[in-house]
């Protein structure tokens, strides 16, 4: 790729911060863009000398319009997103604060002239329905509601994808669409709003007799490293085709029970009981994606969740306790 202009909205996050030092060692010219409400000034703290930061809130026609100007590719990560417990009970909030992070970002971007947008979206889109019993998922198996355990956030996304296909069609600015599958890596959030893993690690980390978790266990799902996240996002912005959408999805699958088993083991834990709550919800039986679409850009994820679980362990265990000290 040659040295552009490279706007990432959410960087100072999860994913966006990973992404963010891979560019910066290809020597673009990144500016981050983010309202440090889930991010952090941490997650780039090796890099901040290296990028242009705004602390603006994207949500706004004004702060949109500030951080697209003079950009050659945007990465749209910002997004309020948070784990399956949180949603049911807002819904409204999720969806209108989901749909200003995707419209306002896009509708900007065509106007100041980006080239390449390349819209982050989620397999939260899809239906129950497609979700166990038509795996792998593909892209087009699209057409029915969302799960109901995340309804805001899902169908937020959906409409940002429908509107990113609309700025495909109906301008000069490149879009492409990024379904990403649980992704989990260094540097995620371990608050009670987290996503599963980090979650479970600190439930171990503070519990002493008994760590609960959300349903019954059975429940499979297929895991996506951070690492190759970015490496996918790479690849879509250089060859991903205009207004098409990839999911990104290794089919590492896994059960609940297996990944709370192995987080145990990792952590030294084997004297906690493990408490499965069929009261709570769980979510789909299964969700995997059919990456077909991406493999054939010459995608080619190299981390495997189970042996990359001890390194997680290690980073959210160190950061619960740099924030205690």
């Amino acid at each position: 790729m040659k040295k552009v202009n490279i706007l990432i909205t959410g960087g100072a996050g999860f994913i966006g911060s990973h992404l963010a030092e891979k560019l910066v060692t290809q020597g673009h010219a990144v500016t981050i863009a983010d309202n440090l409400s889930r991010g952090s000034l941490a997650n780039i703290l090796a890099i901040k000398n290296r990028i242009r930061f705004l602390n603006v809130d994207l949500r706004t026609e004004q702060g949109a319009k500030t951080a697209t100007k003079n950009q050659d590719i945007v990465f749209n990560l910002a997004a309020l997103n948070t784990g399956i417990d949180f949603d049911p009970g807002r819904t409204e909030k999720m969806f209108e604060e989901n749909m200003l992070l995707q419209m306002m970002p896009l509708r900007s971007a065509a106007k100041n002239g980006v080239k390449t947008f390349i819209q982050i979206s989620t397999a939260s889109i899809y239906s129950l329905t497609a979700m166990t019993t038509r795996l792998p998922t593909i892209e087009n198996d699209d057409k029915e509601d969302p799960e109901v355990s995340k309804l805001g956030y899902a169908l937020a996304k959906k409409m940002g994808e429908r509107l990113a296909i609309w700025y495909a069609i109906n301008s000069s600015m490149k879009t492409v669409i990024a379904r990403f599958i649980n992704v989990y890596g260094t540097r995620d959030h371990f608050d009670t709003l987290g996503h599963f893993i980090p979650m479970i690690i600190r439930k171990f980390h503070e519990s002493r007799v008994t760590v609960e978790v959300f349903g019954s266990g059975n429940q499979k799902r297929s895991f996506l490293h951070v690492a190759d996240a970015v490496s996918a996002l790479l690849l879509l912005s250089q060859k991903g085709g205009n207004g098409e959408i990839y999911n990104i999805d290794p089919q590492d699958e896994h059960s609940i029970k297996e990944i709370v088993s192995t987080v145990r083991r990792a952590m030294n834990k084997n004297h906690i009981t493990i408490q499965y709550n069929t009261k709570k919800p769980e979510g789909s039986r299964r969700r995997m994606l059919d990456n077909t679409k991406i493999n054939n850009l010459g995608w080619n994820p190299s981390h495997r969740l189970i042996e990359s679980l001890p390194e997680i362990v290690d980073d959210i265990v160190a950061r619960i306790s740099h924030e205690r000290s």
